[in-house]
């Protein structure tokens, strides 16, 4: 998934310092309205929408170098960083937000892959083909590029770098929003749904600006563009402010780290790059408390369930194995074969196809005779992944 940051705006864009929620229409105020008739009556005065004076201008993106980008990202709370800090992200825990913001470098830092580069190249390719599309499907709107890095009333840690706006011929503006996607996340986008992680995006875009609605368009390919529309949500919007807020407050700024929130790898890997290598040698760590052992008999109790349907999965491909015998023996050296059912409603189709063997390589005689190009081919992580192992032994 690639995004674009302000850094590359400024070929088609510049600071705007347009107040966008002080625009009025009906369309808004039938929005406006909507959204307060589902909000709590605690949300309706977090928001306070009637008087809402509007965000603080952080700085023009479009001045920065990327240095300069890069450093007040350390400062501040994007966007992107919102559904890291509520666990919602799949590729980011909110530990790496709390580490990045207190300028903590992992001891093991993850290098940039080709398929990373590759993504990042298409979200900047794909920027100007989504702005094209944008223009076409809404050829009655203006569309316009916003430099400027907004903040949050009194909470300037808390900021919006937006893709796009839309003035509608109305006069009511839209926040947009651009993401790119692999086929294989379509239906992740059906039915005007757009992924939890760019919900968060955008409700804390909304929060910010105090516009009342944003469209997000993802692209798939040339082909394939949706354009799906997320309104506001007041008591979303409370919650997440709030959580920002109890993060940057009481986390970031005490250095004291928050709850892992994430995927378990996640989690896991985050912990393993900030906590620098094993040490096989170190003394065993003698652990206490009602949490711990709770986890540890969860633990057990897990890994002897899995080795009991591990123990089932063996025996039934044992069985497989040994039911195919025969079929394998008819094909003799053909790969596929069909069986059609004496009664003839079904027909049974057979593969038995090979596999490309793997290539060997055999690095012990390659780094002797060419250690040149050993050591310029061949890398390895300073650590590779642990296992992890519990058992529970009775004491006397």
């Amino acid at each position: 998934m690639s995004t674009y940051d302000g850094t590359q705006k400024a070929n088609s864009g510049c600071a705007q310092n347009i107040p966008y929620h002080i625009f009025r229409t009906s369309y808004v105020d039938n929005l406006r309205q909507d959204a307060l008739a589902m909000a709590s009556s605690e949300a309706i005065a977090f928001c306070d929408v009637d008087n809402f004076s509007g965000p603080e201008i952080e700085c023009d993106a479009s001045t920065l170098t990327e240095d300069e980008w890069q450093k007040r990202r350390a400062h501040t709370i994007g966007g992107s960083d919102c559904a890291a800090i509520f666990g919602e992200n799949r590729y980011k825990t909110n530990l790496d937000v709390y580490y990045e913001k207190i300028g903590q470098q992992p001891v093991f830092a993850q290098e940039e892959t080709p398929e990373s580069r590759l993504n990042k190249l298409w979200g900047h390719i794909a920027e100007e083909y989504i702005k094209q599309w944008i223009a076409e499907r809404y050829p009655y709107c203006e569309i316009f590029y916003d430099t400027n890095i907004y903040r949050y009333p009194e909470k300037p840690y808390i900021t919006a770098n937006i893709d796009g706006m839309m003035r509608k011929p109305d006069g009511s503006y839209c926040l947009l929003e651009f993401k790119t996607a692999n086929s294989m996340k379509k239906g992740e986008w059906e039915n005007g749904n757009v992924p939890p992680q760019y919900i968060y995006q955008v409700r804390q875009y909304m929060a910010i600006l105090g516009v009342w609605e944003c469209i997000v368009v993802c692209m798939f390919d040339r082909d394939n563009v949706v354009a799906n529309t997320v309104v506001r949500d007041l008591d979303e919007e409370m919650r997440i402010i709030d959580g920002l807020d109890e993060f940057w407050n009481d986390h970031v700024l005490p250095r004291i780290p928050p709850e892992p929130l994430g995927t378990a790898d996640g989690i896991i890997s985050t912990l393993q790059r900030y906590g620098g290598p094993a040490n096989p040698r170190a003394d065993r760590v003698r652990l206490t408390g009602d949490e711990l052992e709770e986890l540890c008999r969860q633990c057990v109790e897990m890994s002897l369930e899995k080795a009991r349907a591990k123990k089932m999965a063996d025996e039934v491909d044992a069985r497989c194995k040994e039911l195919s015998i025969g079929l394998i023996a008819a094909l003799g050296n053909a790969t596929d074969g069909a069986l059609t059912s004496a009664d003839g409603t079904t027909e049974y189709q057979i593969r038995y196809r090979p596999r490309k063997a793997p290539k060997k390589v055999d690095f012990d005689m390659l780094q002797a005779r060419y250690p040149d190009a050993f050591a310029a081919c061949v890398s390895q992580e300073a650590e590779g992944s642990r296992t992890f192992g519990i058992k529970a032994i009775a004491r006397n």
